[in-house]
């Protein structure tokens, strides 16, 4: 913390020391001495209450805009204790014996207001004024809190506040003075200024203490400060003795000589006094960086090649982009820069399909099939087809061309997609199959009179290519129930396979077993029993 003063108040004085050549009598600059206090949960309720002040420190810096009105920057440090044992009015809190210190510095900004300035001043003459004012501004404070619970380690709240780590405090200085002028370069001021904080960690102690009200402190002390300045006939904040210009207004950039448009180089030896430029541009600007300055870049706002007098080449086909009908795909000078992409000498912008080589009939789309009907918009590219189905023939007649037609080699009505519908009679085949079919008592082995009924199955797939089958195997209640489910499971495959012999694809057929569910009839009789032992087969359209 030693270290971060030191830094602080060195930074300070750097500044000061820049302040104090800039304006005639408009800087002040001085140090601080008097208290800090604490106001908080360790300390008395009163609204100004010395009862634990400790030394104050710091520097400031002022610039005055009028003789009322100025603006201060601050660096002040003191520290910041409480203690129970003080707090008359609280026995309790006493008894608590909680103790805080915090070593504390503030950087504060403050608007100070003289509302008697003007006396000071009688023309060009200065007379010594008693002077009331005021300041309040913002500020940052930062310390170190270090709360001492040690006589009530397990009091409400301790635990919580030793987990709060807090360094850094925005504060918000106000308060006023009255200053006195010893002399035209000296002035001596008291002034008392408060600083509310937004939380209840000056202290480091909140919850275990009054968590309902923020905590603040003051400094109250004296300020010692001298003006400073020297002569500054244009006013422009650059004394004469370092002005090059002194009867211009100018700025420090420049020695004091003007510069219209801040860009370090002065008027008198500036091409583009007006514009923002480069010192190896003659004061004239560069506004895209390209090395060209703007009064000879016919693209002043775009980087480019002084080959093409500071305009781009995006695409880099050694055209450039104001005269490129395409400046960002790479073309032909033939073509005004643009590329034909597929080499069909039609150039992209004219072609109706850039990336695929076509006919200039065709707007430079292909017809890969010759019928007349460019890719595009051919369902069937590579198939001679017409315009009723899109470029598609129908290769089965069954009117719906076979881009839209689920089964193009087997003629369907489009109520089924263009696919053949199961007849009722293979429908009824397939149910008396599911009542037919019948295995081994407890196996899934297929009785010879069943695999009759199988190669109808196989027959009925093979008339419809297009559909799939689902074969389901179910039980009826006799038994264990883990050993039905596999049964059925078993026998459901065991119909698979069969289909497997008969050259029917596997990837068309799926196998499954539910053991006892979805009954067909009651298990309460042998008949009921009968038809729940099955396998069913259902013909799913892909």
């Amino acid at each position: 913390m030693r270290t971060l003063y030191c830094s602080a108040i060195t930074a300070m004085f750097v500044f000061l020391s820049l302040g104090l050549k800039a304006q005639e009598e408009k800087w002040e600059g001085g140090l601080f001495l008097g208290l800090s206090q604490l106001y908080g949960d360790v300390v008395g309720p009163d609204f100004y209450n010395f009862t634990e002040p400790n030394f104050a420190y710091g520097v400031n810096v002022k610039r005055s805009f009028t003789n009322t009105l100025g603006l201060r920057l601050g660096l002040t440090f003191g520290m910041l204790e409480g203690d129970d044992a003080n707090i008359d009015l609280e026995p309790d809190f006493q008894a608590r014996g909680f103790t805080s210190k915090n070593s504390i510095g503030e950087g504060a900004l403050t608007l100070v207001y003289e509302p008697l300035g003007n006396r000071r001043y009688r023309g060009s003459n200065f007379r010594k004024l008693l002077s009331p004012y005021f300041f309040g501004g913002l500020g940052l404070a930062f310390g170190n809190p270090e709360p001492d619970f040690s006589q009530s380690p397990n009091a409400r709240g301790v635990a919580t506040d030793r987990g709060v780590d807090k360094s850094t405090w925005l504060a918000v200085p106000f308060g006023g003075g009255l200053r006195l002028d010893l002399s035209k370069k000296w002035i001596l001021g008291v002034e008392v200024g408060a600083r509310p904080v937004f939380d209840d960690y000056l202290e480091g102690i909140s919850e275990s203490g009054n968590p309902n009200e923020n905590d603040w402190y003051s400094f109250t002390g004296i300020n010692l400060t001298a003006r400073f300045g020297t002569a500054d006939s244009d006013g422009d904040g650059i004394a004469d003795e370092n002005d090059k210009c002194p009867n211009t207004p100018g700025i420090s950039a420049t020695n004091g000589c003007p510069d219209t448009d801040l860009d370090g180089i002065e008027d008198s030896r500036d091409g583009c006094p007006e514009v923002a430029g480069d010192a190896k541009f003659n004061g004239c600007p560069d506004s895209d960086g390209d090395d060209v300055a703007d009064n000879q870049d016919d693209c002043p706002n775009t980087p480019g090649d002084r080959r093409y007098r500071g305009c781009p080449d995006t695409d880099g086909d050694n055209i450039p982009d104001p005269k490129d009908s395409c400046p960002t795909v790479a073309g032909v000078p033939a073509l005004s820069g643009c590329p034909d992409a597929d080499g069909d000498g039609i150039t992209d912008a004219d072609d109706a399909c850039p990336q695929l080589a076509g006919i200039a009939a065709a707007n430079g789309c292909p017809d890969t099939d010759g019928d007349g009907i460019i890719d595009p918009n051919d369902k069937c590219p590579s198939m001679p087809g017409t315009d009723t189905f899109s470029g598609c023939p129908d290769t089965d007649g069954d009117g719906i061309g076979d881009g839209d037609d689920a089964c193009p080699s087997n003629a369907g009505p489009a109520s089924n997609d263009g696919c053949p519908e199961v007849t009722e009679a293979d429908l009824e085949r397939l149910e008396f199959a599911m009542q037919n079919v019948r295995f081994r008592t407890s196996e899934a082995v297929l009785l010879e009179s069943s695999k009759t009924i199988m190669n109808e199955v196989a027959e009925i797939m093979r008339r419809y290519p297009n559909y799939d089958l689902k074969i389901s195997g179910y039980t009826d209640n006799v038994g264990n129930d883990l050993a039905n489910q596999s049964l059925s499971e078993r026998r459901a495959r065991a119909c698979f396979q069969y289909l497997l012999l008969k050259n029917i694809d596997r990837n068309r057929m799926s196998h499954a077993g539910y053991g006892e569910s979805n009954p067909r009839a009651s298990n309460d009789t042998a008949r009921g029993r009968a038809r729940n032992r099955r396998v069913e087969f259902e013909l799913i359209l892909r």
